[in-house]
């Protein structure tokens, strides 16, 4: 069964302090997943409290009866597999300790913001061969380092089967939110050079990417080619960027938001910028490692929507191995250019 079913709606600004109203909601979640695993309905409540004739009386009947049958009346069960959303979610949920706004942000290993072994914007940690990689934490870690701040901890934690392995950040936060909306301005920017007008201008080279008197011509251009495009490839329109503004490439660090651009439309527009700079990629240097960086993004993406929901063993090394070339590419341009377009946050290296 590959489906969606609505647990809960809850208002966030109405929650009592240190998240007891969702823990509470939580328990009732993990309650009935436990319950799932046996295939048997349940003898007591959420809380433990024994159904009987004057506590759920409907219930108490039910206690111990399949939940569910083949049709041969083999019982069936079922069993949790994963927790996915946004970081602040997952934080939240889980009660981390480690998160975007600290100096240690990630829940699994001791990747940190700071200078030294773990810091998480090396090309050696990046690359997935680095001295963090020592330090990822068992699936049921516990203990001073565990990424479990709170207590008592998260209801989420007691389903049967739960793995902190088996959380992890939905797509959409991960690529969309968090990668493009600054790697696709800042290509968009590298590819279309200087503006004439501005300070360091030159002339834009009859064979640029995207030739224009200024910036806004530059869109322009940017623009149409990327209509012709979407229209030679029949992208849904739900699925298209309106216009690429001045905005997009403003500032030394590049930077848009779903104002700008849908999430989904952002990446449906990832394999056309990665054609472009793939168009460019013997110019220089910067233009390989943009090139590289765009090309493991969209084959990337490309795994994961063969197989949107699960993927095999071997298609998550695949997945892994583009994302770490892709971060690798990034590191460099980094590197190569401090002073931007490029930047290594958090956000980007999950």
């Amino acid at each position: 069964m590959d489906t969606r079913l609505l647990f809960m709606v809850l208002k966030r600004s109405q929650e009592l302090p240190e998240h007891v109203t969702l823990y509470r909601a939580f328990r009732t979640l993990a309650w009935s997943l436990a319950a799932m695993v046996t295939g048997l309905h349940p003898a007591h409540d959420e809380v433990g409290v024994a159904f009987g004739p004057a506590h759920h009386p409907e219930r108490a009947k039910l206690a111990g009866q399949p939940l569910a049958c083949r049709p041969d009346g083999t019982p069936l069960c079922g069993a949790w597999c994963e927790l996915r959303g946004d970081w602040e979610f997952l934080r939240d949920a889980l009660g981390l300790q480690h998160y975007w706004s600290r100096p240690c942000m990630c829940h699994l290993c001791a990747a940190s913001s700071l200078p030294g072994p773990h810091y998480y914007g090396s090309r050696e940690n990046l690359s997935g061969t680095g001295p963090v990689r020592e330090t990822l934490v068992g699936p049921f870690h516990t203990g001073p380092n565990s990424w479990a701040a709170r207590r008592p901890v998260s209801p989420l934690t007691e389903i049967p089967g739960f793995s902190i392995w088996r959380c992890g950040f939905d797509l959409m936060h991960t690529l969309e939110l968090g990668i493009l909306q600054k790697v696709i301005p800042a290509a968009l920017q590298g590819l279309m050079g200087i503006a004439p007008g501005e300070p360091g201008a030159r002339v834009v080279e009859a064979r640029g990417a995207f030739a224009g008197r200024n910036r806004p011509a530059q869109c322009l251009a940017a623009t149409l080619a990327y209509r012709q495009w979407a229209s030679d490839t029949k992208l849904s329109s739900s699925s298209r960027v309106k216009r690429i503004t001045a905005r997009w490439v403003q500032g030394p660090y590049p930077e848009i938001s779903s104002e700008h651009a849908k999430a989904a439309a952002l990446r449906a527009m990832l394999p056309w910028v990665a054609s472009v700079a793939n168009g460019r990629r013997a110019d220089s240097p910067t233009a390989e490692l943009q090139a590289t960086l765009l090309q493991e993004l969209t084959a990337m993406d490309a795994t994961y929507t063969r197989q949107p929901r699960f993927l095999s063993a071997g298609q998550a090394e695949q997945a892994q191995g583009h994302c770490t070339r892709a971060l690798a590419a990034l590191t460099d341009l980094v590197n190569l250019h401090p002073r931007g377009p490029w930047k290594v946050i958090p956000r980007s290296t999950p």
